[in-house]
């Protein structure tokens, strides 16, 4: 697996390489925002690592400006975000909203911080044996070989959670599918006990909707306090 490692401080990238050269991972990084438009337009990786905050003469959410940069240039690769800021400083709609998949906090724990890797890669390069190449529903299409996305044959774009979120949906139209269900199956059992998990997975969902646009967003429904249901008619 190809990371791509973006923070200005050299101990940070360090750290990174070392726990993360234990998996055999190839570990690319930079520590500039020109540097690393440079590379991630030119080269593909896995997982993009970028550290939330970071001087820049703009703005202090240099972290975000590149993910928002990346996604208008087309590049999907999933984005793990390392904040050392309280979560009431980088809400999960501003996050979502220029296409991050998921966080890390400082200090991390290296175990979690693999986990989570790994929970992108799959969310973003999905092994089911079982699967067709192909789901569907009226007129809301997805490819699941070319992780294409389309609604009445045109194509959309969707994060890699995002994207996992709707074929999980689409697998299993008009079954429930509890909070549980869903946070498992989308960040690992280890969300369960996340506070935040039930309110980033809802974020998610009205992200989703919104992406779906009324005629097939509207097939999502709220099971108040229990989880979703996506409903075939």
């Amino acid at each position: 697996m190809k990371i791509f490692v973006v923070d200005d401080e050299p101990a940070v990238i360090q750290d990174l390489k070392r726990v993360l050269s234990k998996m055999k991972w190839k570990i690319f990084s930079a520590d500039n925002y020109k540097d690393s438009m440079t590379l991630l337009t030119h080269e593909k990786f896995d997982v993009i690592i970028c550290d939330h905050y970071f001087p820049c003469e703009k703005t202090d959410h240099q972290g975000l400006d590149i993910v928002r940069a990346i996604r208008k240039k087309g590049v999907t690769t999933p984005v793990l975000i390392l904040t050392g800021c309280d979560t009431d400083k980088i809400t999960p709609w501003e996050a979502l909203d220029v296409g991050v998949d998921d966080f890390v906090r400082k200090p991390y724990h290296p175990a979690e911080i693999i986990a989570r890797i790994k929970a992108l890669s799959r969310r973003a390069f999905p092994l089911d044996n079982n699967s067709t190449n192909v789901l569907s529903h009226k007129g809301l299409s997805v490819d699941l070989d070319k992780k294409d996305v389309s609604i009445d044959n045109k194509k959309i774009h969707l994060s890699g959670t995002l994207f996992l979120i709707l074929t999980t949906f689409l697998k299993n139209i008009g079954r429930f599918l509890s909070y549980e269900d869903l946070i498992k199956e989308i960040w690992g059992e280890s969300a369960l006990y996340e506070k935040e998990t039930n309110n980033t997975l809802r974020v998610h969902i009205s992200y989703l909707r919104s992406a779906l646009g009324k005629k097939y967003g509207a097939h999502i429904k709220t099971v108040h306090g229990r989880g979703f249901i996506y409903e075939n008619e």
